[in-house]
């Protein structure tokens, strides 16, 4: 190959990289004169082809942020500024920052050895780093989700603010981190008097808290709002990215369409990873939930649409409403943790402060008001127990069966419970014998 011809197709290769989208590079340029090309350059062709044939088109945004991945933030500092530039940079430069991605790439993915049980399990187990332990990795992808009005924002500005100081958060200690609000959905003014509140009454570091509220959608399907997203992050040096909500940053056609989902938040994996930052997205129920009989929730909520969020995500939690004994308390759901063993919903109340505490066990369904039924009613059937118990309180049949079971095994417990075959009663602690008003 005439030096001409190298230097033609290293400076189409490059100016097809800076464009983002060198599909051309794949298709246009003759395979022999590939074969040609010095290793290094042949590599980084490799990676372009790959990536093509699996998505047809070619981020080389995302191509370099993977081969700077596991150590290579400067390279992806450099290819920030180059991107920005207005001129083109010399091709020799480029040629130079693809070489050390490739160094980088090779040095952080060596080839996988082989290793027996015996050798693995000896192994001294690293714990994962956490940003809230136990359940939201350091860096992590958590999904925030309730139906509209719930309390969505207001959990992740309490999350934030506990993160900010490195404080409590519903009783976990969560590590200090700075974090980025990114805001498509709010007006700022609500947004404002709801931090200034939440911040103040948990003892945030307001200095290590950002907002944004872009004017012009942050399209995260798009190289041009990864950029920007990559911008903002590294400007305040977010260690937490918050996105509040899906649909404003990732524009799908379908939300049911897995294959239209998970591509999208997978974009959001490479950036988030190569720049070390944890990933909050906050997301809505479509509709609300389906009722039993007799009123009540099926479940507790989840991400409207595809289950790809859910598969995407290191976890995922969710805020349900529940009205009991005249308060409107909030149950907790850990819906998904990828890093723990599972964590039973816990009952939250929003004082006028916004901020969320966890309440007793029986706040919402209270175990006095169940030994009162009992009491009334001697002997009743669980069937029935329930179905009064959701006249006065709105819980669903999973959250009275766990509180019938507190209710029975607590010290100094109430009520009593008596299984014939099928047929489950509930007594008050000290029966009365059926059919005779005579404490046994």
């Amino acid at each position: 190959m005439t030096t001409a011809a190298e230097t033609h197709l290293r400076e189409y290769a490059g100016r097809c990289l800076l464009d983002g989208n060198p599909s051309d590079l794949i298709l246009k340029i003759p395979a022999p004169l590939i074969s040609k090309l010095p290793q290094e350059l042949r590599d980084a062709f490799d990676f372009f082809a790959v990536d093509y044939l699996k998505n047809q088109s070619i981020d080389g945004g995302r191509i370099l942020r993977d081969l700077a991945n596991g150590g290579g933030e400067g390279l992806a500092a450099l290819f920030a500024n180059l991107v920005g530039s207005e001129n083109i940079p010399p091709m020799a430069a480029i040629e130079q920052r693809v070489k050390e991605g490739i160094a980088r790439f090779a040095e952080a993915n060596p080839k996988d050895p082989l290793i027996s049980a015996t050798d693995f399990l000896a192994e001294a187990i690293v714990e994962t780093p956490m940003t809230v332990p136990p359940f939201f990795p350091d860096p992590g992808r958590l999904v925030v989700t309730a139906f509209s009005g719930v309390g969505k924002t207001n959990l992740i500005l309490n999350m934030g603010g506990a993160i900010s100081a490195g404080g409590d958060f519903l009783g976990w200690q969560a590590k200090k981190k700075t974090v980025l609000f990114v805001d498509g959905e709010n007006p700022r003014s609500e947004i404002q008097r709801r931090a200034r509140s939440i911040f103040k009454s948990l003892g945030a570091d307001a200095r290590n808290v950002h907002f944004s509220f872009p004017q012009k959608r942050v399209d995260l399907l798009k190289d041009k709002g990864l950029r920007e997203l990559e911008r903002m992050i590294n400007a305040t040096g977010a260690g937490v990215a918050i996105l509040d909500s899906f649909l404003n940053f990732f524009p799908v056609h379908n939300e049911n369409d897995s294959s239209e989902v998970r591509p999208a938040l997978d974009r959001i994996t490479v950036l988030t990873r190569s720049l070390k930052c944890s990933v909050v997205i906050v997301d809505h129920t479509m509709k609300p939930l389906r009722e039993y009989r007799g009123g009540g929730s099926s479940g507790p909520p989840t991400p409207r649409g595809s289950g790809a969020k859910v598969d995407w995500s290191d976890a995922t939690v969710a805020l349900e409403e529940k009205k009991a004994e005249g308060r409107i308390l909030r149950t907790i759901y850990f819906t998904k943790v990828r890093t723990c063993a599972p964590i039973p919903p816990a009952v939250l109340e929003l004082d006028g402060r916004l901020v969320f505490s966890r309440v007793g066990d029986d706040s919402l369904v209270p175990i006095a008001r169940i030994a009162e039924i009992v009491k009334e009613s001697p002997g009743i059937t669980s069937g029935r127990l329930v179905k009064e118990i959701r006249e006065r309180v709105q819980a669903s049949e999973r959250s009275i069966y766990r509180a019938l079971d507190r209710a029975v095994s607590m010290d100094g417990a109430l009520i009593s419970r008596t299984v014939h075959g099928t047929r489950t009663e509930y007594y008050p602690a000290s029966p009365i014998l059926p059919g005779t008003g005579i404490n046994a």
